[in-house]
Protein backbone atom coordinates (compact mmCIF):
# COMPACT_ATOMS: atom_id res chain seq x y z
CA UNK A 1 0.00 0.00 0.00
CA UNK A 2 1.34 3.42 -0.90
CA UNK A 3 0.78 6.53 1.17
CA UNK A 4 -1.94 7.96 -1.06
CA UNK A 5 -3.89 4.70 -0.77
CA UNK A 6 -3.48 4.88 2.99
CA UNK A 7 -4.93 8.41 3.01
CA UNK A 8 -7.98 7.18 1.11
CA UNK A 9 -8.29 4.26 3.52
CA UNK A 10 -8.27 6.63 6.51
CA UNK A 11 -11.00 8.79 4.97
CA UNK A 12 -13.17 5.79 4.13
CA UNK A 13 -12.74 4.35 7.61
CA UNK A 14 -13.77 7.67 9.13
CA UNK A 15 -17.25 7.40 7.58
CA UNK A 16 -17.78 3.71 8.31
CA UNK A 17 -16.15 2.01 5.35
CA UNK A 18 -15.66 2.29 1.57
CA UNK A 19 -19.20 1.11 0.81
CA UNK A 20 -20.98 3.62 3.04
CA UNK A 21 -22.64 6.50 1.20
CA UNK A 22 -21.79 9.98 2.45
CA UNK A 23 -24.09 12.93 1.92
CA UNK A 24 -24.25 16.56 2.99
CA UNK A 25 -22.26 18.55 3.91
CA UNK A 26 -19.04 17.23 2.36
CA UNK A 27 -19.85 13.93 0.65
CA UNK A 28 -17.23 11.30 -0.21
CA UNK A 29 -15.20 13.72 -2.31
CA UNK A 30 -12.11 11.50 -2.25
CA UNK A 31 -13.57 8.45 -3.97
CA UNK A 32 -12.81 7.55 -7.57
CA UNK A 33 -9.91 10.00 -7.88
CA UNK A 34 -6.28 9.41 -8.76
CA UNK A 35 -3.66 11.25 -6.75
CA UNK A 36 -3.42 14.22 -9.13
CA UNK A 37 -7.17 14.77 -9.16
CA UNK A 38 -7.37 14.40 -5.39
CA UNK A 39 -4.64 16.98 -4.78
CA UNK A 40 -6.38 19.42 -7.12
CA UNK A 41 -9.83 18.80 -5.62
CA UNK A 42 -12.01 21.66 -4.50
CA UNK A 43 -15.14 21.45 -2.39
CA UNK A 44 -17.56 24.40 -2.54
CA UNK A 45 -14.83 26.26 -4.41
CA UNK A 46 -12.29 25.78 -1.64
CA UNK A 47 -8.92 24.15 -2.38
CA UNK A 48 -8.57 21.23 0.02
CA UNK A 49 -4.83 20.61 -0.15
CA UNK A 50 -1.89 22.98 -0.15
CA UNK A 51 1.04 20.81 -1.14
CA UNK A 52 3.92 21.24 1.29
CA UNK A 53 1.72 22.81 3.97
CA UNK A 54 -0.22 20.08 5.72
CA UNK A 55 -1.18 22.13 8.76
CA UNK A 56 -2.54 24.92 6.56
CA UNK A 57 -4.50 22.63 4.25
CA UNK A 58 -8.26 22.78 4.54
CA UNK A 59 -8.50 18.98 4.62
CA UNK A 60 -6.39 18.75 7.77
CA UNK A 61 -8.19 21.71 9.38
CA UNK A 62 -11.52 20.04 8.62
CA UNK A 63 -10.39 16.80 10.24
CA UNK A 64 -9.04 18.60 13.31
CA UNK A 65 -12.03 20.92 13.64
CA UNK A 66 -9.90 24.05 13.31
CA UNK A 67 -11.26 27.35 11.97
CA UNK A 68 -13.26 27.69 9.75
CA UNK A 69 -14.39 24.18 10.75
CA UNK A 70 -15.65 22.85 14.06
CA UNK A 71 -18.97 24.68 14.30
CA UNK A 72 -20.55 21.47 15.65
CA UNK A 73 -18.02 21.01 18.46
CA UNK A 74 -18.91 21.70 22.13
CA UNK A 75 -16.34 24.52 22.16
CA UNK A 76 -16.10 25.63 18.54
CA UNK A 77 -13.51 28.10 17.23
CA UNK A 78 -14.82 31.65 17.35
CA UNK A 79 -15.15 32.03 13.56
CA UNK A 80 -16.16 28.43 12.80
CA UNK A 81 -18.65 28.18 9.94
CA UNK A 82 -18.55 24.50 8.91
CA UNK A 83 -18.82 21.23 10.81
CA UNK A 84 -15.80 19.17 11.67
CA UNK A 85 -15.15 16.31 9.25
CA UNK A 86 -16.62 13.74 9.23
CA UNK A 87 -19.83 15.54 10.17
CA UNK A 88 -21.91 13.79 12.82
CA UNK A 89 -19.41 10.94 13.32
CA UNK A 90 -16.53 10.21 15.67
CA UNK A 91 -13.39 12.28 15.03
CA UNK A 92 -10.53 10.78 13.06
CA UNK A 93 -7.80 9.61 15.48
CA UNK A 94 -5.00 12.15 15.94
CA UNK A 95 -2.36 9.69 14.69
CA UNK A 96 -4.17 9.26 11.39
CA UNK A 97 -4.63 12.99 10.93
CA UNK A 98 -0.90 13.39 11.58
CA UNK A 99 -0.24 10.81 8.85
CA UNK A 100 -2.26 12.86 6.32
CA UNK A 101 -0.62 16.09 7.43
CA UNK A 102 2.88 14.65 7.03
CA UNK A 103 1.91 13.22 3.63
CA UNK A 104 0.91 16.72 2.46
CA UNK A 105 4.04 18.28 4.01
CA UNK A 106 6.24 15.86 2.07
CA UNK A 107 4.63 16.51 -1.31
CA UNK A 108 1.61 14.15 -1.47
CA UNK A 109 3.71 11.29 -2.80
CA UNK A 110 2.55 7.83 -3.84
CA UNK A 111 5.54 6.10 -2.25
CA UNK A 112 5.15 2.97 -0.17
CA UNK A 113 4.45 3.45 3.52
CA UNK A 114 7.78 3.06 5.28
CA UNK A 115 6.59 2.97 8.87
CA UNK A 116 4.07 0.89 10.72
CA UNK A 117 0.61 2.41 10.86
CA UNK A 118 -0.46 2.92 14.50
CA UNK A 119 -3.42 0.81 15.56
CA UNK A 120 -6.44 2.69 16.87
CA UNK A 121 -9.87 1.67 18.08
CA UNK A 122 -13.06 3.22 16.76
CA UNK A 123 -16.75 2.44 16.58
CA UNK A 124 -18.18 0.51 13.65
CA UNK A 125 -21.67 0.50 12.19
CA UNK A 126 -22.58 -2.64 14.16
CA UNK A 127 -25.80 -2.09 16.14
CA UNK A 128 -25.38 -1.31 19.83
CA UNK A 129 -26.93 -4.14 21.85
CA UNK A 130 -29.26 -3.39 24.74
CA UNK A 131 -27.11 -5.61 26.96
CA UNK A 132 -23.90 -6.43 25.09
CA UNK A 133 -22.19 -8.01 22.11
CA UNK A 134 -20.83 -11.20 23.65
CA UNK A 135 -18.66 -12.96 21.08
CA UNK A 136 -16.83 -12.56 17.78
CA UNK A 137 -15.13 -14.98 15.41
CA UNK A 138 -13.00 -14.42 12.29
CA UNK A 139 -11.99 -17.13 9.81
CA UNK A 140 -9.53 -14.78 8.09
CA UNK A 141 -8.56 -11.11 8.29
CA UNK A 142 -11.67 -9.99 6.39
CA UNK A 143 -14.50 -12.41 7.19
CA UNK A 144 -16.03 -12.63 10.63
CA UNK A 145 -19.21 -12.90 12.68
CA UNK A 146 -20.46 -11.35 15.92
CA UNK A 147 -23.47 -12.11 18.13
CA UNK A 148 -25.34 -10.00 20.64
CA UNK A 149 -28.01 -10.08 23.33
CA UNK A 150 -30.69 -8.62 21.02
CA UNK A 151 -30.92 -11.75 18.89
CA UNK A 152 -28.65 -10.51 16.12
CA UNK A 153 -26.03 -12.46 14.18
CA UNK A 154 -23.77 -10.03 12.31
CA UNK A 155 -21.25 -10.61 9.53
CA UNK A 156 -18.42 -8.57 8.05
CA UNK A 157 -16.49 -9.26 4.86
CA UNK A 158 -14.18 -6.24 5.00
CA UNK A 159 -12.30 -6.77 8.23
CA UNK A 160 -14.90 -5.09 10.44
CA UNK A 161 -15.21 -1.87 8.46
CA UNK A 162 -18.91 -2.62 7.96
CA UNK A 163 -21.30 -5.12 9.52
CA UNK A 164 -24.57 -6.54 8.21
CA UNK A 165 -27.26 -8.35 10.21
CA UNK A 166 -27.66 -11.90 8.90
CA UNK A 167 -30.30 -13.07 11.35
CA UNK A 168 -32.62 -11.43 13.84
CA UNK A 169 -34.34 -13.76 16.31
CA UNK A 170 -36.53 -11.75 18.72
CA UNK A 171 -36.30 -12.97 22.29
CA UNK A 172 -33.06 -14.91 21.73
CA UNK A 173 -29.84 -14.02 23.55
CA UNK A 174 -26.99 -15.05 21.28
CA UNK A 175 -23.99 -15.74 23.52
CA UNK A 176 -21.20 -17.43 21.51
CA UNK A 177 -20.13 -18.12 17.93
CA UNK A 178 -17.56 -20.35 16.23
CA UNK A 179 -16.78 -21.36 12.64
CA UNK A 180 -14.81 -24.25 11.18
CA UNK A 181 -14.35 -22.48 7.84
CA UNK A 182 -16.05 -19.80 5.76
CA UNK A 183 -19.25 -21.86 5.49
CA UNK A 184 -19.81 -24.03 8.55
CA UNK A 185 -20.50 -22.44 11.90
CA UNK A 186 -22.52 -22.64 15.11
CA UNK A 187 -24.01 -20.08 17.49
CA UNK A 188 -24.98 -20.82 21.09
CA UNK A 189 -27.66 -18.97 23.06
CA UNK A 190 -28.89 -18.42 26.62
CA UNK A 191 -32.45 -19.08 25.47
CA UNK A 192 -33.49 -22.56 26.66
CA UNK A 193 -35.86 -23.54 23.85
CA UNK A 194 -33.48 -22.28 21.14
CA UNK A 195 -30.05 -23.14 22.46
CA UNK A 196 -28.03 -23.79 19.30
CA UNK A 197 -28.07 -22.59 15.68
CA UNK A 198 -26.08 -23.83 12.67
CA UNK A 199 -25.17 -22.60 9.19
CA UNK A 200 -23.51 -24.36 6.26
CA UNK A 201 -23.47 -21.44 3.82
CA UNK A 202 -21.55 -18.73 5.64
CA UNK A 203 -24.58 -17.46 7.51
CA UNK A 204 -26.87 -16.83 4.55
CA UNK A 205 -29.24 -19.29 6.25
CA UNK A 206 -29.36 -20.35 9.88
CA UNK A 207 -31.26 -23.34 11.26
CA UNK A 208 -32.08 -24.24 14.85
CA UNK A 209 -30.43 -27.43 16.13
CA UNK A 210 -33.27 -29.59 17.49
CA UNK A 211 -31.58 -32.93 18.15
CA UNK A 212 -29.81 -32.10 21.41
CA UNK A 213 -29.92 -34.81 24.11
CA UNK A 214 -32.23 -34.44 27.11
CA UNK A 215 -29.29 -33.80 29.45
CA UNK A 216 -27.75 -31.04 27.30
CA UNK A 217 -26.81 -27.81 29.11
CA UNK A 218 -29.87 -25.56 29.39
CA UNK A 219 -27.88 -22.67 27.90
CA UNK A 220 -24.74 -22.58 25.80
CA UNK A 221 -22.20 -20.00 26.97
CA UNK A 222 -19.12 -21.15 25.06
CA UNK A 223 -18.36 -23.06 21.90
CA UNK A 224 -15.21 -24.57 20.42
CA UNK A 225 -15.34 -25.57 16.75
CA UNK A 226 -12.46 -27.95 16.10
CA UNK A 227 -13.50 -28.88 12.56
CA UNK A 228 -16.67 -29.12 10.47
CA UNK A 229 -17.26 -32.47 12.19
CA UNK A 230 -16.05 -31.91 15.75
CA UNK A 231 -17.68 -29.28 17.97
CA UNK A 232 -17.79 -28.74 21.74
CA UNK A 233 -20.27 -26.49 23.55
CA UNK A 234 -20.51 -25.71 27.26
CA UNK A 235 -22.86 -24.15 29.79
CA UNK A 236 -24.00 -22.62 31.90
CA UNK A 237 -22.76 -19.62 33.82
CA UNK A 238 -25.56 -19.94 36.40
CA UNK A 239 -24.72 -21.88 39.61
CA UNK A 240 -28.27 -23.27 39.88
CA UNK A 241 -27.86 -25.11 36.53
CA UNK A 242 -25.91 -28.32 35.97
CA UNK A 243 -22.54 -27.68 34.25
CA UNK A 244 -22.36 -29.80 31.11
CA UNK A 245 -20.47 -30.08 27.85
CA UNK A 246 -21.97 -30.99 24.49
CA UNK A 247 -19.94 -32.85 21.90
CA UNK A 248 -20.45 -33.93 18.29
CA UNK A 249 -18.01 -35.82 16.09
CA UNK A 250 -20.23 -36.06 13.01
CA UNK A 251 -21.00 -32.43 12.23
CA UNK A 252 -24.06 -32.26 14.44
CA UNK A 253 -25.89 -35.38 13.24
CA UNK A 254 -25.66 -36.68 16.81
CA UNK A 255 -24.71 -35.03 20.11
CA UNK A 256 -23.63 -36.36 23.48
CA UNK A 257 -23.68 -34.51 26.80
CA UNK A 258 -21.01 -34.80 29.49
CA UNK A 259 -21.82 -33.98 33.12
CA UNK A 260 -19.03 -31.81 34.55
CA UNK A 261 -20.46 -31.41 38.08
CA UNK A 262 -17.48 -33.23 39.57
CA UNK A 263 -15.11 -30.68 38.06
CA UNK A 264 -16.91 -27.31 37.98
CA UNK A 265 -19.94 -25.42 39.26
CA UNK A 266 -20.29 -23.20 36.20
CA UNK A 267 -18.97 -23.45 32.63
CA UNK A 268 -18.54 -20.25 30.66
CA UNK A 269 -16.38 -21.28 27.70
CA UNK A 270 -14.46 -24.13 26.10
CA UNK A 271 -10.85 -24.04 24.98
CA UNK A 272 -8.36 -26.65 23.79
CA UNK A 273 -4.59 -26.31 23.91
CA UNK A 274 -2.35 -27.43 21.06
CA UNK A 275 -3.60 -28.62 17.70
CA UNK A 276 -2.16 -29.57 14.35
CA UNK A 277 0.32 -27.30 12.64
CA UNK A 278 -0.43 -26.26 9.07
CA UNK A 279 1.95 -27.17 6.25
CA UNK A 280 3.91 -23.92 6.42
CA UNK A 281 4.39 -24.22 10.18
CA UNK A 282 5.56 -27.82 9.78
CA UNK A 283 8.15 -26.88 7.14
CA UNK A 284 9.29 -23.85 9.14
CA UNK A 285 9.68 -25.95 12.32
CA UNK A 286 11.67 -28.62 10.49
CA UNK A 287 13.87 -26.01 8.81
CA UNK A 288 14.58 -24.32 12.14
CA UNK A 289 15.56 -27.65 13.73
CA UNK A 290 17.71 -28.58 10.73
CA UNK A 291 19.76 -25.41 11.16
CA UNK A 292 21.03 -26.72 14.50
CA UNK A 293 21.41 -30.25 13.13
CA UNK A 294 23.55 -29.12 10.21
CA UNK A 295 25.57 -26.79 12.44
CA UNK A 296 26.34 -29.68 14.79
CA UNK A 297 27.41 -31.86 11.86
CA UNK A 298 29.75 -29.14 10.57
CA UNK A 299 31.36 -28.75 13.97
CA UNK A 300 31.75 -32.49 14.56
CA UNK A 301 32.73 -33.71 11.11
CA UNK A 302 34.69 -30.56 10.31
CA UNK A 303 37.24 -31.56 12.92
CA UNK A 304 37.70 -34.92 11.21
CA UNK A 305 38.27 -33.58 7.75
CA UNK A 306 41.87 -33.42 6.55
CA UNK A 307 42.81 -29.74 6.34
CA UNK A 308 44.49 -30.41 3.00
CA UNK A 309 41.33 -31.81 1.50
CA UNK A 310 39.50 -29.66 -0.99
CA UNK A 311 36.06 -29.55 -2.58
CA UNK A 312 35.65 -29.60 -6.33
CA UNK A 313 34.48 -26.05 -7.18
CA UNK A 314 32.15 -27.36 -9.90
CA UNK A 315 30.47 -29.72 -7.44
CA UNK A 316 30.24 -26.94 -4.87
CA UNK A 317 28.71 -24.57 -7.44
CA UNK A 318 26.17 -27.16 -8.55
CA UNK A 319 25.21 -27.81 -4.94
CA UNK A 320 24.62 -24.11 -4.28
CA UNK A 321 22.58 -23.61 -7.46
CA UNK A 322 20.56 -26.75 -6.79
CA UNK A 323 19.72 -25.63 -3.26
CA UNK A 324 18.54 -22.23 -4.53
CA UNK A 325 16.39 -23.79 -7.24
CA UNK A 326 14.99 -26.31 -4.80
CA UNK A 327 14.07 -23.61 -2.30
CA UNK A 328 12.28 -21.52 -4.96
CA UNK A 329 10.36 -24.46 -6.40
CA UNK A 330 9.48 -25.80 -2.96
CA UNK A 331 7.80 -22.53 -2.03
CA UNK A 332 5.62 -22.65 -5.16
CA UNK A 333 4.68 -26.28 -4.53
CA UNK A 334 3.86 -25.53 -0.88
CA UNK A 335 1.65 -22.58 -1.85
CA UNK A 336 -0.22 -24.69 -4.42
CA UNK A 337 -0.99 -27.47 -1.92
CA UNK A 338 -3.65 -27.66 0.75
CA UNK A 339 -2.74 -28.87 4.25
CA UNK A 340 -4.45 -32.19 3.52
CA UNK A 341 -2.51 -32.67 0.27
CA UNK A 342 0.75 -31.81 2.01
CA UNK A 343 0.18 -34.36 4.76
CA UNK A 344 -0.80 -37.03 2.22
CA UNK A 345 2.28 -36.50 0.03
CA UNK A 346 4.63 -36.02 2.99
CA UNK A 347 3.47 -39.30 4.52
CA UNK A 348 3.79 -41.10 1.18
CA UNK A 349 7.33 -39.79 0.59
CA UNK A 350 8.46 -40.62 4.12
CA UNK A 351 7.03 -44.14 3.92
CA UNK A 352 8.64 -44.68 0.49
CA UNK A 353 12.09 -43.51 1.61
CA UNK A 354 11.87 -45.42 4.88
CA UNK A 355 10.74 -48.53 3.02
CA UNK A 356 13.66 -48.27 0.61
CA UNK A 357 16.20 -48.07 3.42
CA UNK A 358 14.58 -50.96 5.31
CA UNK A 359 14.73 -53.14 2.19
CA UNK A 360 18.25 -51.97 1.31
CA UNK A 361 19.46 -52.52 4.87
CA UNK A 362 17.93 -55.98 4.97
CA UNK A 363 19.62 -56.82 1.67
CA UNK A 364 23.02 -55.71 2.98
CA UNK A 365 22.56 -57.75 6.14
CA UNK A 366 21.73 -60.86 4.14
CA UNK A 367 24.69 -60.32 1.78
CA UNK A 368 27.03 -59.73 4.72
CA UNK A 369 25.74 -62.81 6.49
CA UNK A 370 26.34 -65.07 3.49
CA UNK A 371 29.77 -63.52 2.88
CA UNK A 372 30.84 -64.23 6.46
CA UNK A 373 29.38 -67.72 6.29
CA UNK A 374 31.29 -68.44 3.08
CA UNK A 375 34.54 -67.48 4.78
Amino acid sequence: MNRYERVLQILDAAVGGPAVSVGFPHGAFWRGLNREAFVARKVAGVQLITVGNGGGSMLVKALKGESPFGADLPNPPLDATFSRMPAGLDPVPAGEIAFIQQWIDEGCLEDETATAIPLTWRKTNAPVASSRTDDIWFVDRLTGWAVNSDGNILKTTDGGETWAIQLTAPGVYFRCVGFADGNTGWVGTLTRNRRLFRTTDGGANWSRVTNLPANAPVAICGISVVSPQIVYASGTNRPEDFPRVLKTTDGGTTWTAIDMSAHASILIDTFFLGGKLDRKEIVATKAFCQIFGHAAKLVYFGALIDQAASVDPIIAGLAIVSSMIGTSLAKQVLEAMTDQQYRKWANAIIVTIAGYYVVHGTYLMVVSYHAVKAV
